[in-house]
This record gives C-alpha cells, sequence and structure tokens, in this order.
C-alpha cells in the first residue's frame, strides 16, 4: 500500500518533533511561531494510545491551526501539506495501514526547547527561570493542598504564579517583538490555560 493522501492524519494532530528534526530549524524551514512546547506534567491528547496522558518529559511539536487539531501546514483545499519535502521524521514514517513505524520512533529521542535554544544564551535563561517560577509540578502541588476554593492564602500563591507567566510573556513581547505562537514555544501555553484544563476555576484571578 502507499499513502493515498486523503489527509487524516494531518486533522489528527501536528507531530512531535525529534533530534532528526533540529536541521529543519536551524535551515530555517521552521521558525520559533511555528513550533508548541508542551512541558513536563502537562495532560495532552496522546495520538498512538488515543487517549490522555500526563507528559512524564517536554516535548515540542507543531502547532495547530487556531481552534483546531488539524496541523498548521494542512492545506484543506487540496489536501496537501505546504512542508512536503521537509516534513518531520514522525511524518515521513507514518502510515496509517500500518503504524508499527511510527510507534518505533514516537518516544525516542523527542525534541525540547533547550536542544533549539542554546542553555547558556540570554533566552536560554530566561526559558529556565520561567520554567522554575512557573513549573506545573510547582502548580499541581498547589493544587492539591488547597482544601477549599475559599483558602486565600494558596488562592494568592496560584495568582501570583499567574502574574510571574503574565510577565514573562509580556517582557518577550515588548523586548522582541515575540507573538503568541513564539511566546506558547518559549514557555509553554499561558498558565491561565494549563490551569483551566486541571479543573481550576479562575473567576477570582
Amino acid at each position: 500500500m502507499e499513502c493515498q493522501r486523503c489527509g487524516t492524519c494531518c486533522r489528527k494532530g501536528p507531530p512531535c518533533l525529534h533530534i532528526i528534526d533540529k536541521e529543519l530549524y536551524f535551515r530555517g524551514i521552521l521558525n520559533k511561531s511555528h513550533l508548541l512546547t508542551l512541558r513536563k506534567g502537562e495532560k495532552v491528547y496522546d495520538n498512538i494510545k488515543g487517549q490522555q496522558i500526563i507528559l512524564a518529559e517536554e516535548m515540542v511539536r507543531l502547532r495547530s491551526k487556531d481552534n483546531q487539531r488539524t496541523c498548521l501546514f494542512f492545506e484543506d483545499s487540496t489536501n496537501s501539506c505546504l512542508k512536503y519535502a521537509h516534513r518531520p521524521v514522525e511524518c515521513r514514517v507514518m502510515k496509517c495501514w500500518d503504524t508499527s513505524e511510527i510507534e518505533e520512533v514516537y518516544k525516542k529521542d523527542r525534541l525540547k526547547r533547550l536542544d533549539l535554544i542554546p542553555s547558556d544564551s540570554a533566552m536560554g535563561e530566561i526559558i529556565k527561570e520561567h520554567e522554575q517560577s512557573c513549573s506545573i509540578e510547582s502548580i499541581q502541588k498547589k493544587l492539591t493542598e488547597i482544601r477549599s476554593w475559599s483558602d486565600k492564602e494558596l488562592g494568592q500563591e496560584i495568582g501570583d504564579i499567574l502574574s510571574v507567566d503574565q510577565i514573562f510573556r509580556e517582557y518577550m513581547h515588548k523586548k522582541a517583538n515575540a507573538d503568541k505562537y513564539t511566546l506558547n514555544f518559549l514557555f509553554g501555553r499561558p498558565v491561565r490555560d494549563i490551569l483551566k484544563s486541571l479543573g481550576f476555576g479562575l473567576n477570582s484571578y
């Protein structure tokens, strides 16, 4: 069999990136605004397992189109990929009639932000500082400590994390003119969105 290019896999969600895909970034085929960071501890949909999982490690993937699961580079009108000649490894090995190869590749050598941004660069230091201040692990720890929605002290701590996350994003927007997509690569999804996915009400913050 061979791919019929029906676009079904592209509509189910974008691929994760792996170390072998680094060249696509460094050659300028992909840039920061094309990418999304999913951080350790985040709840995500696993396309292979077909269910929600909690990420054990950070990963970077192509982002979806706004308010869709469809890959950013999928062209609906022609059922084609705008980056087909330079598609990531997961796309190259994906065969809907035989998933053995994608299953073999799927969890190996996944790309992280600091594989693309030098760890000792100014941007690398900012990423590490944000992760230390706004880690999902620390958010989850605080959520487990909340005994009631009226617990003002812990509620304030959650509010503080929200504020710090916003400060980082505003700084990079002003300093580097980073758009929302670039910010979601540099810092992952906004903490506000992550809290909502964890079932934490934000009416008070």
